[in-house]
């Protein structure tokens, strides 16, 4: 197969090439095995080439690259961290081996299915930092809630159920809901650090059951905006905006870390059908 393949790429006109070596790029995808183990700066990871998430970081050696860089110069060793929306690790990871042997990681993903490749990649690895927990955050308490997240971006997007705008596959689960103040009371974990979020629309509802946390750590704060993922859970990133001001934060661009010049320039910057990561920094960061 692979001689053919190089074959056709010598009796493509030169005009098509690009367009081309994209469509025979998705099929080499499609001819390797399922799974493959690849360890990149020091860290193992079992990755399905078929998912997005997993095939950036075959590819690229990470997912996100702007969050990526922006981990590496915010985070310490030492730092307590917590990931909000962990998926299979891809920041985790990367989060457990600044922090060091002095430092912690608590890993939340509700979803079973992105857990399960959560554990895996964990146990590839001998981080001893990392708390893993299968449960979602956000303002209440609630037991045993049937939900409707995504956790795969599968790259053929021919898969059923998925979702319209962002391409994520929606999957079916149980999960408890909890808030993070309550959590980290209840198994006396101290100062935060920094706070990773993702999650699809839930930011708002965990930041509001984040406020003590805030009030007494004064965490950095990465996270996603989404106009249209917080829609859908019943908020706005207006609402979202003002009690990170309200905390007083400085939020700044994730590519430069240059503050936003004020509260409608963030607003505004937040398209309708896409998302945007940023930087929420306190004012007091010392």
């Amino acid at each position: 197969m692979s001689f053919l393949l190089s074959k056709l790429k010598k009796l493509i006109p030169s005009s098509s090439k690009k367009i081309i070596r994209k469509i025979l790029e998705k099929i080499k995808i499609i001819l390797r095995s399922r799974t493959v183990i690849k360890k990149i700066d020091g860290i193992i990871y079992k990755l399905d080439l078929r998912e997005f998430i997993d095939y950036e970081i075959y590819k690229n050696g990470c997912f996100e690259p702007e969050t990526t860089k922006a981990i590496e110069l915010l985070s310490k060793p030492g730092f307590t961290i917590i990931d909000i929306g962990a998926n299979s690790g891809c920041h985790t990871l990367r989060f457990a081996k600044i922090v060091g042997p002095n430092g912690k990681v608590f890993a939340f993903e509700p979803m079973s299915w992105a857990f399960k490749k959560l554990k895996e990649n964990v146990s590839l690895n001998k981080f001893k930092n990392i708390i893993l927990e299968q449960k979602a955050l956000s303002n209440k308490k609630e037991n045993n809630v049937s939900v409707n997240f995504s956790c795969s971006w599968p790259i053929n997007t021919n898969s059923k159920k998925l979702h319209p705008i962002h391409k994520g596959k929606i999957m079916e689960d149980k999960s408890d809901f909890i808030t993070l103040d309550e959590y980290l009371e209840k198994n006396k974990v101290g100062k935060i650090n920094l706070i990773k979020l993702d999650v699809d629309g839930f930011e708002l509802k965990i930041l509001k059951g984040t406020l003590k946390t805030i009030k007494t750590s004064h965490p950095i704060i990465i996270l996603e905006i989404g106009r249209y993922t917080l829609k859908e859970q019943g908020d706005y990133p207006e609402d979202l905006v003002d009690l990170l001001l309200k905390e007083n934060y400085q939020v700044c661009n994730e590519s430069n870390l240059k503050p936003f010049s004020n509260r409608s320039a963030l607003i505004n910057s937040i398209p309708d059908k896409k998302t945007i990561n940023v930087i929420a920094l306190p004012l007091n960061l010392k």
